[in-house]
């Protein structure tokens, strides 16, 4: 169980806990060893809120002395342990509280958990599918049948049960992310885009997930919904600056160029703030953007901005050469491009590139 799995059973272990307040109202027409229990249960539930899990332990053990009959007691225990990181004992109070309630989903599901960190996959399924079958429209149940599946190597059924369980949690993008792992892996790119693009809706704070989107949504071919996303990203990156999200705002906007659309990549890059805009990358990027726009003026400036930042760049010093072409000038971008080659280190990339602009002559002129 990772450590955000495991936050989330605490979760939802904490509003099953709720019953035994909600029924405090009713101690009174009850006999007085259930009246005990009942108490014991609300006390191990404030010590285990409390954070006192042996405390919670000593309550919850006292309530099963005082109404064996009860499932919750042994459930509680059962959770206790579980967080004290006793799964042998764990799994022991798990199995009473089934032996005594076989549908409690709560119990089911945890048992389950227990199953599969300890390797049995087989019986981890079963007592998943239990869990499922209480509650059917229970999150916890759905998601840890969904890894059970996973770790069984059952990855059609596992893309399918998170899928269900990503519906039972409308606000959560952990099962989307699950999917689009296991759509990836499994060579279906479009899939692992569509679900990346819904876990970014569910959490647009991260960025890092929309990035991910872009790049198989490219790859698996899909400009128009790639384009969407991009620019989606783009207006929500526009004026922030600084570490991360300067790097962010660099990618969304070649993939904004790339997939046709210049002029909001340039609205992008020059929405950040003036100290990131001083970089070689930025700088190269806003020279390609007016490259593509036809404005070989703004795009030779900015080429020269980048070439004073780092004036040793075979693409800097091949993209201004290209602005000198954009504007017309092709004895001019002749001579620097040859310039270029003639200074070029052996196994520059931008070599080839150079020889067929020189080969094509004016016609590798865009403006």
């Amino acid at each position: 169980m990772t450590a955000g799995r495991f936050a989330r059973q605490v979760r939802a272990a904490g509003s099953i806990l709720a019953a035994p307040i909600i029924l405090a109202g009713a101690l009174a027409a009850r006999p007085a060893a259930a009246a005990d229990a009942e108490a014991l249960l609300v006390a191990g539930e404030q010590a285990f809120v409390d954070g006192d899990l042996d405390l919670a332990l000593v309550k919850f053990e006292a309530a099963v002395e005082a109404a064996p009959e009860r499932w919750e007691g042994y459930y509680y225990c059962g959770l206790v342990n579980q967080q004290k990181g006793n799964a042998a004992l764990a799994e022991e109070w798990y199995r009473k509280a089934i032996a005594k309630k076989p549908d409690a989903s709560e119990a089911q599901n945890n048992l389950a958990v227990l199953l599969l960190e300890s390797g049995k996959i087989d019986e981890a399924l079963e007592a998943s599918k239990a869990a499922v079958e209480a509650d059917p429209d229970g999150y916890e149940a759905a998601y840890t049948l969904a890894e059970v599946l996973e770790a069984a190597g059952r990855i059609e059924e596992a893309i399918e049960a998170y899928g269900k369980s990503a519906k039972l949690s409308p606000g959560d993008p952990d099962p989307l992310l699950a999917v689009a792992d296991l759509s990836h892996a499994s060579g279906d790119d479009a899939a692992a885009a569509a679900a990346l693009v819904e876990a970014f809706a569910r959490a647009p704070q991260k960025i890092e997930l929309g990035l991910m989107a872009l790049e198989l949504l490219v790859v698996s071919g899909k400009r128009e919904e790639a384009l969407a996303l991009a620019r989606k990203l783009g207006k929500r990156l526009a004026g922030k600056g600084g570490g991360g999200m300067v790097e962010a705002a660099l990618r969304v906007a070649r993939s904004l160029r790339s997939l046709g659309d210049p002029a909001a990549a340039l609205d992008l890059l020059e929405a950040l703030p003036s100290a990131d805009m001083k970089s070689f990358s930025i700088l190269t990027e806003i020279g390609l953007d007016w490259l593509a726009l036809g404005n070989c003026k703004k795009a030779a400036k900015a080429f020269d901005e980048a070439l004073e930042a780092k004036p040793d760049s075979s693409a800097a010093k091949v993209a201004k050469a290209d602005s000198l072409c954009c504007a017309g000038k092709w004895w001019k971008a002749k001579k620097a491009y040859k310039k270029f080659l003639k200074k070029a280190k052996p196994g520059d990339p931008m070599i080839a590139v150079v020889e067929a602009k020189l080969a094509a002559g004016k016609k590798s002129c865009k403006k």
